[in-house]
């Protein structure tokens, strides 16, 4: 038998690669997270809406 699967149950090893994979996540997303809304601030105005045309209606009596 493998000697890591005759000390471990396969539970705590699940919990361990579980847990380790949760704190890469939070790391990463803190990580990238922390200054987007300045970095995005500069790429506001990229693309705009044309303005709206103009509307006239004349009826007639």
């Amino acid at each position: 038998m493998n000697k890591l699967c005759s000390d471990f149950p396969l539970w705590v090893l699940a919990t361990m690669f579980m847990l380790i994979c949760a704190l890469g996540y939070i790391g990463l997303r803190t990580m990238i997270g922390k200054n987007i809304e300045q970095r995005m601030a500069a790429y506001n105005d990229v693309v705009k809406m044309a303005p709206r045309a103009a509307n006239l209606t004349i009826t007639l009596p």
